[in-house]
């Protein structure tokens, strides 16, 4: 197992003392990085030397998304399907659109998210079906989210009609389509409200619609940071899932882990590390944080614990590097949705 713990109050050396020794030893070894850097502090120290060690270095920038990579989210789950690993697919887009669908403001029943999510994956795979390679993309979907509210369901009604109840498109769509009015306006309304936060900001959207990052074509060595944002926290989240669920031979730094909502695949992660060749680093403040979120059993997946606490740590003091990326402006694609044949 590889799989640290780094505890400690504020100010006690988890990032600047454990943590950026670490760092320096990945980069020597010009080991493979991903990094939730929510403070720039990894960026800001390191960037000119990952860099100058000849990493491919990207970014997710979900405070300043003019400074930052496109990363298409569903770009992954659509190639994995038209390669015929629908499954993995499947998993990927299940984890995705329950991350970004979650408030943790909300105390409602899983119900709505998980009929949603179920909703939004029946969408997804109906536009991978259907749709050009450059229509695929968050924009595309809320499209015909949008289409089929305001034209009835029964042109859906109609398609799943002819489809065989084990098809994937009828399972994922036929609990929102043929469900009761009223809780067929609860669950699009749940997927309207949620889906808004990203389409509502042009930067997020374009961001989230550019294809610069490439899960599945990422040079190595390479460096992968995000600046996790709380309002897109859900972006986050998703990213790991897909790290979790489709990447080997990685370095994970999950810091200020405390900021995040419950990341679905972590257990995934922690468990799968000896056969996908990976290191994860889980910064936290103390383990009542983690239990707030996780059983007491992820824990225990923690080969070894770090009390920053306790230990005399040396810091590093943080950089200032501060050059970014640009993201490349490109005219959005959405799907037509009259382009979907439903007949």
């Amino acid at each position: 197992m590889n799989n640290t713990l780094i505890l400690g109050k504020k100010d006690s050396g988890k990032t600047t003392g454990y943590m950026f020794s670490k760092f320096k030893s990945i980069i020597s070894a010009k080991e493979n990085l991903i990094v939730i850097d929510s403070k720039k502090e990894y960026w800001h120290t390191f960037g000119k030397s990952l860099k100058d060690n000849g990493y491919k270095t990207l970014i997710i920038n979900l405070n300043e998304p003019e400074k930052s990579n496109g990363f298409n989210i569903l770009w992954l789950p659509y190639k994995l399907y038209k390669e015929g690993k629908k499954d993995l697919s499947l998993r990927i887009l299940t984890s995705l659109y329950k991350e970004i669908l979650f408030n943790k403001e909300s105390h409602e029943d899983s119900f709505w998210i998980n009929s949603a999510a179920n909703y939004l994956i029946g969408l997804t795979l109906l536009l991978f079906e259907q749709g050009e390679e450059k229509e695929i993309n968050l924009g595309s979907i809320y499209v015909l989210v949008m289409q089929y509210e305001r034209k009835s369901f029964d042109n859906l009604k109609n398609y799943l009609e002819n489809l065989s109840v084990t098809n994937s498109i009828y399972a994922y769509l036929s609990g929102t389509v043929l469900a009761p009015i009223d809780t067929r306006g609860g669950i699009t309304s749940t997927v309207k409200e949620r889906l808004c936060l990203y389409i509502g900001s042009e930067s997020i959207l374009k961001l989230l619609c550019t294809n610069e990052i490439q899960l599945n074509a990422l040079d190595e060595p390479y460096a992968l940071f995000i600046f996790d944002n709380e309002d897109y926290s859900g972006i986050t989240n998703a990213l790991i899932d897909e790290v979790g669920l489709y990447l080997k031979n990685y370095n994970l730094i999950i810091d200020n882990a405390d900021n995040l909502n419950k990341i679905i695949r972590l257990n995934t992660i922690l468990e799968n590390n000896q056969i996908n060749n990976t290191k994860l680093y889980y910064i936290s403040r103390n383990k009542e944080n983690i239990r707030r979120n996780y059983s007491d059993s992820i824990i225990d997946k923690f080969n070894k614990i770090i009390d920053a606490n306790l230990e005399m740590l040396n810091t590093i003091p943080i950089g200032n590097y501060d050059e970014y990326p640009n993201l490349v402006v490109t005219k959005n694609n959405y799907i037509n949705p009259d382009a979907i044949k439903l007949n």
